[in-house]
């Protein structure tokens, strides 16, 4: 997986190799979670589980060269 950033102009973009720094315990613990929350509000929680979910993604992902 490669980062891109997209903020700059097109010549400023730089590629670096991303590592994932988490297992799969930690997101299956997650999930499991916000299952329970959709089952209990009806599945209006479901509406953040996508950002919930790009949130824990980002937060467990670093630089492979760091």
């Amino acid at each position: 997986m490669y980062e891109r950033t997209l903020a700059l102009p097109s010549h400023f973009h730089s590629r670096r190799r991303l590592k994932f720094i988490c297992g799969g315990n930690g997101l299956l613990g997650q999930w499991i979670k916000w299952f329970f929350f959709m089952i209990v509000t009806a599945g209006i929680y479901s509406f953040w589980v996508v950002p919930a979910l790009n949130r824990w993604v980002t937060e467990h992902t670093d630089f492979a060269d760091k």
